[in-house]
């Protein structure tokens, strides 16, 4: 308690016997009606005459007061609002004119610093904090109170030389001779205070009201907003709920449902915890603090004692309902001689008024207050007890004339008319002639400092180590004063806390760093955190604080951008001061997590690295494979992708960022050599399998415990072999393992180095043969075995040639066993057979009838009890050897064949014929019945052969075999031909003949028709390109992107002989030509087509004869839908056709079918149009589908007439000598242009005419 006191001693007689006068004064009762704004109670003032009395003892004869104002209960006056306080002093309720003008209020410190009510609804709400300057509901203190005293707890009124009534503090007992009683309040519910922001608020005296049923609404007393009071609990008849964030004055409704009742309720007071001031018209103001709300124009600020106003400029930070700081304008500047405090705002009609709110002076928050104490009490309270914010207060000391000045213009001086005198953070430490003081307290301490050299130093009792006050107004340091006021700073030099290294990754990343004397939450624009970086200082983005008001450490959330290294220091600033000890940051150093792949192959490729610590700038990232940099892409902080090259073995590197490094995982390795496959080739050993590398020489071969000499990479990557000595001896299976660059293959794969059969040439025949084994690892005495069925064992003679064995084996039939034996060791079995039978043709007998057939091929074995025949699934009964000695090659079965096997479904008429020998069994469609209507034979051969009625063929007596029909014999000046092959295989052959003609048979198109006789596709002939083997007179042809092949064999024979194709016996002339045609691998459209060979037969004229008569005429032979013959003659000359009634088609014997083109046909027109004044005759060979091959026989023979043929004699139709040339060609699908060229007599103006009567085409003059 401070006590204003005058030297006049005149004025304190006259005081005296004031009070001596006026020992009873008349008591004030009056009420606060609700009509004038007022909460309805009533204020009582009482007098005591002449005793002291205690507060708690006035406190308590106000409760116990019921007769004053009956049903109301009264209490010692608690004063929430100014508009309260001030009706009470405008009442005269409390006094302060009048000696004895102290009343006892509610009010007790319950710790230092700490008030509540001590009466009342309010009792044990909170009040004021001195230490914050927060006062709770409404504080009158003066700008001296309250002090901490020794034992001053209660709260009484006071006044000063300008009539204000003020609070002040002071023991139970001091000078409080009387007390002020209010009566109303004490009936209704009371509701406890929460912070504009809202929030739990307890609702107690709820008499008369059905607790679990309530309901509250708080209805704004302004607006009439209503908010609902969230339930959360209710027990022992409180009722807790949760308000939502508001301003202003509220009337609280309670419902039960059936009662209602109301109070009053405020929040909490306007808070200012710190001021950045200015004096100047529109200066702008920060202010600093809480329960602001977050509406501008509910705000108002008015500075001074000149309450200036201070217009709101902007909300700085907004938080959950409530304003943490803001700033405003002067209107005005502050008068001169008035300071900037005192400070009032109101918000929403709530006001508070600060005498002692920190102000901010050059770097750093100031606050005086009156502590009546000396200089380590005051110390003490000041640095246990003041905090702003984070930042502890400490003693301050005025170190310059700006700082003076400044605490001059802010702070309000604390006494009228007297020294001004505070406590300095120093002590003296000696020198007389320049003093010199050390820092006692704040960040400094125990620093030397010395005053400005305009500072008065009064050196009245200063000694060692005393402590220095100084007179603000004057600026004069003493040392006299037992008691001062007490001058607080706030903000010493900012601190880290532990841990004081921090690890970011490399991407940057928001980190939580610790550190005292933050600051203030509200001034984050004068916060600043910097870090030294490879490239300079930076600032740090400051992202949050954890901020809690009284708390000495608090949290703040920096956003450590990317980077890289280590140790990078890390300070923090505030207002200009930074923190006092080191901190630092490092960025992570690289760390490979995982690898994709983590074994690449040993091609090469991309690989990803996965890890932290990497970084997106390319200059600082390094990878190093086997001490070289290899390329990456460097793009991310958390993988690099790189290029690694071709190669086996283990990756061994490392990733550089910057100056920190990490090296690649052991495990990190091409990937291992894998075996898959094992063989020996002669005395090598080849291996396959993938990941063998690009070189030979890091792979290395273990076959067990043998190592394989002279490595070669025969397929980079893939396959590998070694060659094992000359002399090898078998040793048995053992594991192979290939190990390129170290990394070792898998086990799990054996060779066996036994003797190996690597091929047996052939199957042998049923008759015995020999062959040749090819084998390996035979060693040096090695043994060959036939093993049969049984298991017998008949070792073979065989001679050896390096790993080439040339054996001999019997006859015999089925499967056998080939084993080669070595150094105790047997190779695997070789599994062969016999050749199983051949089946090349079978003879022929009559559809239903009986008989006896001959099997012409091989491999029918020697044991006639073993073999077995079918034809078409029906059993060829007693199949019997035939001998044809002398023939070689060839086997004959025969058997009796029921012919009851239907064929008319089949197409080509041919049925399969299968032999089967024990196990082995062969199967050709060779058989084909005789026709069922005998095929006639040209002329019935004339009187000069035999006709085959099976095939229409004639079988002339000697010397009529050149004409079809037997119908000419040969003379004896028969005239050879000239005979030219060219390099396509075209046979060309002339006379030496006057008036000859050409006369020409070929192949012309190959076509493709499909089910519909469609056209599908065409080749002419002429396209093919063909080489010739002199040796063997055969041409080979082909078409250019085509698969199709073509051969043709030229033959000669100069004596008439017999021949057979497809089982088919064929007669060949003399001095003829054959050609033995076929085509492979033809390119189907469709499977279900058929193919045309398609012959030409031309002249390049057509004459008629000197006697005018029709010399042209052609002929044909035809049962049933087939061509088996035609003539075709011209004057005196004539060609011979005769086609084979069979044909191969993939080794099967099928019939054939032969058609003359329509002269409507497409190739019949196109050949007319080529050759428009010769004959064109267009032969078609008719061939089901095929796989692989097949194989024709046409053959062609020409006559020409001998001497005095071209003489002009017209008596004569009958031709006389003709001069004979034959020619037959063997053909396949798809020959061009291979033919027979004839020189004949020029005949004109032929037409043909079709007869199908006498299945002729005659040729006559038009």
């Amino acid at each position: 308690m401070y006590r204003y006191s005058s030297s006049n001693s005149r004025l304190l007689l006259l005081l005296l016997s004031i009070i001596v006068i006026n020992i009873v004064v008349a008591d004030i009762d009056v009420q606060w009606t609700t009509s004038s704004g007022g909460n309805g109670h009533y204020y009582k003032s009482i007098t005591v005459s002449s005793t002291l009395i205690s507060q708690s003892s006035a406190a308590s004869i106000c409760s116990s007061d019921t007769t004053s104002h009956p049903g109301l209960k009264g209490y010692l006056a608690t004063f929430t609002s100014p508009q309260e306080w001030d009706f009470v002093v405008s009442q005269q309720v409390v006094k302060s004119n009048l000696a004895g003008a102290s009343f006892w209020v509610s009010g007790v410190q319950s710790s230092p610093g700490q008030w509540y009510y001590g009466d009342g609804p309010e009792k044990n709400q909170r009040m004021y904090n001195l230490f914050t300057d927060q006062c709770f509901g409404y504080c009158a203190f003066q700008n001296l109170e309250p002090g901490l005293k020794a034992n001053e707890n209660y709260i009484y009124t006071s006044f000063d030389n300008d009539g204000h009534v003020w609070w002040n503090n002071d023991v139970n007992s001091g000078y409080g001779y009387n007390y002020v009683c209010e009566y109303g309040g004490m009936e209704l519910p009371f509701v406890s205070q929460a912070p504009v922001t809202g929030g739990q608020v307890v609702i107690s005296n709820l008499a008369g009201l059905n607790i679990p049923a309530l309901s509250v609404s708080f209805v704004h007393k302004t607006t009439s907003h209503i908010n609902v009071c969230t339930f959360v609990s209710a027990t022992s008849g409180v009722y807790i709920c949760s308000v939502p964030p508001m301003t202003g004055e509220f009337t609280v409704s309670l419902s039960d449902g059936s009662t209602v009742k109301a109070t009053s309720y405020r929040p909490h007071s306007p808070f200012i915890s710190g001021v950045y001031p200015s004096r100047n018209q529109y200066g702008h103001v920060t202010i600093l603090g809480g329960n602001f709300g977050v509406v501008e124009n509910l705000i108002q600020v008015f500075v001074s004692n000149a309450s200036v106003p201070c217009g709101i400029i902007a909300l700085l930070n907004t938080i959950q309902g409530d304003t943490l700081a803001f700033t405003c304008s002067l209107t005005q500047a502050i008068p001169l001689g008035l300071s900037f405090l005192p400070i009032k705002v109101i918000v929403d009609g709530i006001s508070t008024t600060s005498y002692k709110t920190p102000i901010f002076c050059i770097d750093r928050f100031y606050s005086s207050s009156f502590f009546d104490a000396d200089f380590q009490t005051s110390k003490n309270a000041i640095e246990n007890n003041y905090l702003l914010g984070s930042q502890k207060g400490f003693v301050a000391t005025v170190d310059s004339q700006a700082l003076q000045q400044c605490l001059l213009n802010s702070l309000v001086q604390l006494y009228k008319n007297v020294q001004w005198g505070v406590w300095q953070g120093v002590l003296f430490a000696g020198d007389d002639d320049l003093p010199i003081f050390t820092y006692s307290s704040g960040p400094n301490i125990n620093t030397n400092m010395t005053f400005p050299s305009t500072t008065t130093i009064e050196t009245a009792a200063m000694t060692m180590a005393s402590p220095a006050a100084i007179n603000l107004s004057t600026y004069t340091v003493y040392f006299t004063s037992p008691t001062a006021a007490g001058l607080i700073a706030f903000g010493g030099k900012p601190k880290w806390k532990a841990p004081f290294s921090n690890i970011v990754p490399t991407s940057g990343s928001d980190l939580t760093l610790w550190v005292d004397d933050i600051g203030n939450l509200y001034t984050r624009d004068k916060m600043f955190v910097q870090m030294v970086t490879d490239s300079g200082t930076i600032n740090i983005v400051i992202k949050d604080i954890s901020y809690v008001v009284g708390q000495v450490f608090h949290s703040i959330v920096v956003q450590i951008p990317a980077g890289y290294n280590a140790n990078h220091a890390i300070s923090y600033s505030i207002d200009g001061r930074s923190t006092s000890n080191d901190m630092v940051i490092s960025y992570q150093a690289p760390v490979i997590q995982t690898i994709v792949p983590l074994n690449p192959p040993t091609s090469g490729g991309r690989v990803t690295f996965i890890g932290n610590g990497f970084h997106t700038n390319a200059s600082i990232v390094n990878v190093y494979l086997n001490g070289a940099y290899i390329s990456c892409l460097v793009g991310s902080f958390t993988s690099i992708s790189c290029n690694i090259p071709q190669g086996v073995g283990a990756l061994v590197g490392s990733i550089t960022v910057g100056s920190q490094s990490t090296s690649f995982p052991t495990t990190f390795s091409y990937q291992s050599p894998v075996v898959q496959k094992v063989s020996l080739i002669d005395n090598q050993v080849v291996i396959e399998g993938i990941n063998f590398g690009f070189d030979s020489a890091p792979i290395h071969i273990q076959l067990g415990v043998f190592t394989c000499t002279n490595v070669v990479l025969v397929t980079a990557n893939t396959l590998v072999k070694c060659i094992l000595p000359s002399n090898f001896a078998p040793i048995g299976s053992v594991a192979v393992i290939v190990n390129a660059g170290g990394v070792a293959s898998n086990s799990n794969v054996n060779v066996d180095l036994v003797p190996q059969i690597v091929s047996i040439d052939k199957k042998p025949s049923t008759i015995g043969d020999n062959i040749t084994i090819v084998s390996n690892l035979v060693g040096s005495t090695p043994s060959v075995y036939q093993a049969d069925g049984s298991g017998t064992m008949i070792l073979l003679i065989c001679s050896l040639v390096s790993n080439s064995f040339s054996c001999q084996v019997g006859s015999g039939f089925d499967y056998f066993q080939i084993i080669v034996k070595s150094n105790g060791y047997s190779s695997i079995p070789f599994i062969t057979s016999y050749q199983e039978p051949i089946i090349k043709s079978s003879t022929s007998i009559s559809k239903g009838q009986a008989g006896k057939i001959t099997i012409t091929g091989n491999s029918f074995g020697s044991n006639i009890v073993k073999v077995s025949v079918l034809v078409q699934n029906t059993t060829c009964t007693t199949p019997s050897f035939i001998d044809f000695s002398g023939e070689i090659g060839n086997q004959y079965l025969e058997c009796l064949f029921d012919g009851l096997v239907d064929d008319s479904q089949i197409k080509g008429k041919s049925l399969n014929v299968t032999v089967q020998v024990s196990q082995l069994v062969g199967t050709n469609q060779v058989f084909i019945y005789n026709p069922s209507v005998q095929i006639q034979c040209p002329n019935n051969c004339s009187g000069h052969g035999i006709c085959n009625y099976n095939f229409g063929d004639c079988s002339c007596e000697v010397g009529y075999e050149s004409n079809i029909d037997c119908s000419t014999k040969s003379s004896s000046n028969s005239t050879s031909s000239n005979t030219v092959v060219n390099e396509k295989g075209e046979t060309k052959l002339s006379f030496d003949l006057p008036k000859a003609v050409n006369f020409t048979t070929s192949i012309k198109f190959i076509r493709e028709v499909d089910i519909d006789d469609q056209n599908v596709k065409t080749i002419v002939m002429n396209t093919v390109q063909w080489t010739v083997d002199n040796n063997s007179s055969t041409y080979y042809g082909s078409l250019p992107n085509d698969t199709v092949q073509f051969q043709v064999q030229v033959l000669t024979y100069v004596n008439a002989t017999s021949i057979t194709f497809a089982g088919q016996p064929l007669q060949i002339a003399s001095n003829s030509i054959k050609y033995n045609f076929k085509i492979s691998n033809y390119s189907w459209v469709t499977a279900l087509s058929s193919l045309q060979v398609v012959f030409l037969t031309e002249t390049d004229s057509l004459q008629s004869g000197d006697c005018g008569e029709s010399t042209t005429s052609i002929e044909q032979s035809q049962q049933g839908d087939s061509v088996y013959w035609t003539k075709v003659q011209v004057g005196q000359s004539l060609l011979n056709s005769k086609f084979a009634s069979r044909m191969i088609l993939d080794g099967r014997i099928v019939q054939t079918k032969v058609t003359i083109l329509e002269k409507t046909d497409s190739l019949q027109q196109l050949a007319d149009s080529d050759n428009p004044d010769g004959l064109n005759l267009l032969t078609a060979i008719n061939l089901f589908y095929f796989g692989q091959n097949a194989e024709l026989d046409p053959s062609f023979s020409a006559l020409l007439v001998g001497e005095g043929a071209d003489s002009g004699n017209c008596e004569s139709e009958k031709f006389a000598t003709w001069k004979i040339i034959t020619i037959v060609v063997v053909g396949g699908v798809a020959l061009i242009a291979v033919g027979a060229t004839m020189f004949l007599l020029k005949k004109k103006n032929v037409r043909l005419y079709f007869s199908t009567r006498v299945n002729s085409v005659k040729m006559t003059r038009r």
